[in-house]
Order: structure tokens, then C-alpha cells, then sequence
């Protein structure tokens, strides 16, 4: 088995070498994402996808942010049918690799010195105390590759009736991906109800006491595995409406911590061991 953490165009260049080689294929890549032969897999979600690996012999991991977003949508789409949401993701500049890391820390270091920071190279505008609306390359539709993957990765995930609306941003936080979420579901669900619902589920953790100052941060996210949800409440401009605020790891999250469960799945009860 292959973990392959790199650009897409490495992924698809070495996955078919690798499967050749009679090598299974676990892929952090968005190359295989929207493939309908390659099952796209957050085992806390989808976990009966994984029967169709053999296919190809791939199995792709979701993005960050589909997947923290998946991992809390989903509990609430059983119980009472999410029809429709709109999320708006606040992405770290980790979620640009590296380079992104190394370019905020650079130009902070220079506007801390009241210097001139450097021409930003990773990302398309200055990050330091900026926020930039720009998650990948624009479409004709004026939408992002960002926002289009998300979409289509949580409706694979959670269900292909759900309509989801996105907005992603480049936020200067190192680490953690937030979500500022909005749901209509089918059937009434009170934000107590959603609260205990999201209680139980799996790789979620609820952080909601607003008052005592208890709710999600990305700094509370960081080296966690699960995701933080809180601020849940009821919209009250909309029937059946749900505010809540959703924070993760992004290198945990649709990164190093699914891609080991994956792992652990497929042994457990798609392969045997010699």
C-alpha cells in the first residue's frame, strides 16, 4: 500500500506505476476526487464505498475542508434530511502547502519590522493581516476550484440530493481550517437536538457553552483528530434553519489521520494478510 501526498499531476503519474505494481493506492491528492471509478472515502461517513477500490486499485481521500464539513453534516442529514446548506470556509495557509506556511510567516516577519514584506509567490495576494476571497482558480461562473470541490466532494459524500452553496477564504492562520455553516433541514430540528445528535457522532466534538466563552478555534483544532463544532442556534429567518460553526485540523482532517483510517478499513475487511 502507497500513501501519495503530493500534487495532483505526481498522483496520476505514479499511481498507475504503483498499481502495476500490485500496489493499492491511498491518494491526499485532489487528482482522483471527482473520478467515479475511484471511491471517494471518509470512513466515519461512507465507510461502504470502500467495496469499490478493486476498480482501480485507489482510494481518494477528501479535502480538508469536505471532510470536516462531511463529518458534521452527515449525523444531521440521518436524523432529519439536510436539504440545503451554505458554508463559508476560512482556509489556514497550510491548506497551500509549505510554501504557503513559509510565505506568511515571512511577510509577518517583515510588517512586524515595519519593513516591506516580500512579493507573495504560493498565494495570489499578500496573507499577512489580510484575508484573501481565493481558494484555487476562478471559472467562468465566477466560483473557485476551492468551492467547486467542495461541493462536489460533499455531495458525494453525504448525499447527491443535497444543494450546497460555498465561499472559501485564504485566512492568515497557520494551521486550521473554520466553517460558518447555514442549514435547512427537512424536518424540524431544534439546535438542542442537533447539539446532542452532533454529541454522538463520530470524530466530532462539541464545544458549546458561548457564555463561559466555550466554542471551536482552530487553535483548540490543532493536533486534535476530531472536529470542533459549536455556536449551534436556530436561524429563525428560515423554517427549519440551523447556524453553527465548525473548525478542524486540515492536516489531520482530509489529511495524515483519514488516509490511516482508510488503511486501517481496508485490512480490517477488504484484505487479507499473508
Amino acid at each position: 500500500m502507497a500513501f501519495f501526498a503530493a500534487t495532483g499531476g505526481v498522483a496520476r503519474t505514479w499511481a498507475s506505476r504503483a498499481r502495476a505494481a500490485a500496489c493499492i493506492v491511498v491518494d491526499l491528492s485532489p487528482a482522483f476526487r471527482a473520478d467515479a471509478d475511484v471511491p471517494l472515502v471518509l470512513p466515519e461517513v461512507n465507510p461502504e464505498a470502500l467495496a469499490g477500490f478493486a476498480r482501480r486499485g485507489i482510494v481518494a481521500v477528501p479535502g480538508p475542508s469536505s471532510a470536516q464539513l462531511a463529518l458534521v453534516l452527515a449525523p444531521l442529514h440521518r436524523a432529519a434530511g439536510v436539504e440545503r446548506a451554505s458554508v463559508v470556509t476560512l482556509e489556514s495557509v497550510s491548506g497551500a502547502g509549505q510554501k504557503g506556511v513559509e510565505e506568511l510567516e515571512a511577510e509577518m516577519r517583515a510588517m512586524l519590522a515595519f519593513q516591506e514584506p516580500p512579493p507573495p509567490t504560493a498565494l495570489p495576494h499578500r496573507i499577512a493581516f489580510n484575508v484573501v476571497p481565493q481558494v484555487g482558480p476562478f471559472a467562468d461562473d465566477g466560483s473557485s476550484e476551492g468551492e467547486r470541490a467542495l461541493v462536489a466532494e460533499v455531495r458525494r459524500l453525504v448525499g447527491s440530493s443535497l444543494r450546497l452553496a460555498a465561499t472559501s477564504l485564504r485566512v492568515p492562520i497557520f494551521y486550521g481550517h473554520s466553517q460558518v455553516v447555514n442549514v435547512r433541514t427537512r424536518r424540524k430540528l431544534s439546535a438542542a437536538e442537533a447539539r446532542e445528535i452532533l454529541r454522538t457522532a463520530p470524530s466530532v466534538k462539541v464545544l458549546d457553552a458561548p457564555r463561559e466563552g466555550v466554542y471551536p478555534m482552530p487553535m483548540l483544532a490543532v493536533n486534535d483528530d476530531a472536529v470542533l463544532v459549536g455556536r449551534l442556534r436556530d436561524d429563525t429567518s428560515q423554517e427549519n434553519g440551523l447556524e453553527l460553526f465548525v473548525t478542524g485540523d486540515n492536516l489531520r482532517r482530509g489529511g495524515a489521520t483519514t488516509a490511516v483510517e482508510i488503511a486501517r478499513l481496508l485490512f480490517e475487511r477488504h484484505l487479507s494478510l499473508p
